[in-house]
């Protein structure tokens, strides 16, 4: 394999089985990574990628072309997608909109890579993808970002596996009760006892069904947050047929929270480090409101509202990701602990310096609330654009999260 990524005269147009079987040979075991499928024709872009990914364990295959990425999706069945955009048979975003039409691949995560930077190339992109990274990406950031998307795939997976145990549960119960009924059917009284034994059946797995729906949501709402939004749907609308009884069943869920939690923590982290696409080439009013429109369509019951006062200041870079950080942690918090029905953010100036205002109608700050991790992540936050944090009760309801300068 060191020969493979090192031989200054390899072919560009080398044939694709023998590129991939000089990866394969650098996995002779199963590997404890992900399997990554890498859609890339440029061979050198293509080495750098499985470089960067050996380090993590993955198991990754090769395509060099629409067609081979579509037959390899469909047989091979990968964790993650890393797609450019240019392929020499097909454009990358049809390629993309194809797989996603694959009943077995359209919740796969997809990563493109792509040296086309404008936003029009990033907002199309990231119609039909999960993230989007600039060429030459970061090796570091790279492996975190994959990393986060393997284990993304696998609560996806293993939640999906769940829910045909429970189907094929339920479905085993109700062939019991139609035996019983059939058994009970000989006379008026056995049928009467037979009907009043479904009955109880049904209704003992409806409220058994009914009661790990509620506690599933709970769970899942509680364990993730803003950043894996889109995951934490898919689960609720996973978990709602989940079921309890036996032992084995238990302990897969108490590993599932465990590895949501696992994900949680990894992506805040990954998070921190990085810029947001839409801050790229989008200001900071911009790239608030594309989250806001996010969170509406995912909270459908909480009113979110954007409000100008002023203008702006202008922000470096590193100011407007930490600026945008900070909202999202807020709101985050909120969601999560104030049972608010309208969250409200008003982004304007003053002393010279950017004032962002987070505003709630929820139960607002109890009396003597310690101060948590987030809330010192979001001080921190504050005090990266010059700003202080304040955090105070509104005049009638609700919480207000305050970023201004300190006034002289």
């Amino acid at each position: 394999m060191d020969a493979f990524l090192l031989d200054p005269l390899l072919d560009a147009d080398a044939d694709l089985e023998l590129y991939q079987g000089s990866f394969a040979s650098m996995n002779p075991i199963e590997s404890s990574g992900g399997r990554v499928l890498i859609i890339e024709d440029d061979v050198s872009m293509a080495t750098l990628l499985i470089e960067s990914l050996r380090h993590d364990s993955h198991t990754v295959e090769v395509a060099r072309t629409g067609a081979v990425a579509l037959r390899l999706v469909e047989s091979w069945r990968p964790d993650v997608i890393l797609s450019d955009l240019n392929l020499p048979d097909a454009d990358g975003i049809s390629i993309l909109r194809e797989i996603r039409q694959m009943p077995q691949a359209s919740m796969i995560p997809v990563i493109i890579l792509s040296a086309r930077t404008d936003r029009e190339a990033r907002l199309e992109g990231l119609s039909w993808a999960e993230d989007f990274l600039a060429k030459p990406a970061d090796p570091l950031e790279l492996r975190a970002r994959v990393r986060s998307m393997v284990r993304l795939k696998r609560v996806q997976t293993d939640l999906a596996q769940m829910n045909r145990n429970l189907e094929e549960r339920v479905i085993k119960r109700t062939e019991e009760i139609v035996q019983i009924n059939r058994t009970l059917s000989g006379t008026a009284t056995r049928l009467a006892a037979s009907e009043s034994e479904i009955r109880y059946l049904s209704q003992a797995l409806s409220e058994i069904q009914e009661a790990e729906r509620a506690r599933f949501a709970r769970e899942i709402h509680d364990a993730l947050g803003t950043s894996l939004i889109t995951l934490k749907l898919m689960i609720q609308t996973q978990c709602a047929l989940l079921g309890k009884k036996d032992q084995a069943q238990n302990d897969a869920v108490k590993q599932m929270i465990a590895l949501i939690d696992e994900t949680t923590e990894t992506a805040r982290g990954i998070a921190h480090s990085l810029s947001p696409v839409a801050l790229a080439g989008l200001g900071l009013k911009e790239a608030t409101a594309e989250l806001l429109d996010r969170l509406a369509a995912a909270h459908p019951n909480v009113e979110f509202q954007l409000k100008m006062k002023g203008r702006l200041p202008r922000l470096s870079d590193a100011s407007k990701r930490e600026a945008y950080r900070l909202i999202q942690e807020a709101i985050a918090n909120s969601l999560k602990h104030s049972k608010a029905s309208r969250i409200g953010v008003e982004l304007g100036s003053l002393s010279g310096g950017p004032r962002i205002l987070i505003r709630d109608n929820g139960i607002g700050l109890k009396p003597n609330s310690k101060k948590g991790i987030g809330l010192r992540l979001m001080a921190e936050r504050a005090q990266a654009i010059g700003c202080l944090l304040t955090l105070k009760n509104g005049r009638r309801k609700g919480l207000e999260v305050v970023v201004e300068r300190k006034r002289t």
